[in-house]
């Protein structure tokens, strides 16, 4: 017998199980889709030049680390939705982009004020997170470093992107919307009767967060290497997995369904 929470998309036949016994949802998440063949790259270069009065948007390398780090340490508080979009604080590792972990932020006056990391699998790319420091946000950050990435990487070949994040966080949502996402998954975080300890969800695997969670695909990166591609580079996932955002690791939908995968998505702050 294991305690709660678990996260099930909003559709899962489990859902009528679980509230029959007693379980209740508590967060929201959401999952969205990107195709390179609908992108808009007249759009999405718009959405990076209406910043540049405000911040210089690039691709971020191993140096800019230290920043990273710093970043997402101020941010850390701001991804709502619970287990199902939580952040998990970045490692030096984590934080240090690569050939198949890129990464991209928008600088003021040197200092790194919003950035989003995206995983890459061959064609496909999936949103870790995304976060701008809280006096910077409302002024478009998110949104440009979101739309440098996915300029970046069509021209490099990738076609399929995902994101995703809380749905309290509407920043989050509408930022991925001008971008070009489109919002094709609702999953629910739902938690036992307070005070009772119930079974999860049948067949639900483990994530690491400790939560019983239902298949989530999350694109599996390969070795990273430390030799870094000449360019530059900014999820919604949700495993429910998904701006004003903050951080978006996001972490929401994934269209690749990978058994035994971590249920969580990408995250988006507020």
């Amino acid at each position: 017998m294991e305690r709660g929470p678990v996260v099930v998309r909003a559709d899962d036949p489990r859902r009528a199980e679980l509230e029959a016994r007693g379980w209740h949802v508590t967060a929201r998440s959401w999952g969205a889709q990107l195709d390179r063949r609908v992108s808009d790259s007249a759009s999405l270069r718009d959405l990076v030049a209406r910043v540049v009065d405000v911040a210089a948007v690039r691709e971020l390398g191993e140096g800019d680390a230290p920043a990273v780090l710093a970043l997402d340490a101020a941010t850390r508080d701001d991804y709502p939705g619970g287990v199902a979009t939580a952040h998990r604080l970045l490692t030096r590792d984590r934080a240090t982009p690569g050939p198949s972990r890129r990464a991209f932020g928008a600088l003021a006056s040197g200092e790194l004020v919003a950035m989003t990391f995206v995983d890459v699998d061959g064609s496909r790319a999936e949103t870790d997170f995304t976060a701008v420091a809280t006096p910077w946000r409302g002024r478009g950050l998110g949104t440009a470093v979101k739309a440098a990435s996915v300029l970046m990487l069509v021209a490099e070949g990738v076609t399929r992107f995902r994101t995703g994040g809380s749905v309290d966080n509407g920043s989050s949502v509408a930022m991925n919307r001008r971008v070009g996402y489109v919002l094709d998954e609702e999953w629910i975080t739902m938690a036992p009767p307070t005070g009772t300890e119930t079974p999860s969800a049948p067949g639900a695997p483990w994530s690491r967060s400790g939560c019983r969670c239902s298949p989530w695909p999350r694109l599996r990166s390969r070795p990273r290497s430390r030799a870094r591609s000449p360019h530059s580079r900014g999820r919604p996932s949700p495993r429910p997995r998904p701006g004003g955002s903050a951080g978006s690791s996001p972490r929401v939908g994934r269209r690749n369904r990978r058994r035994g995968a971590d249920p969580r998505g990408p995250q988006e702050g507020w």
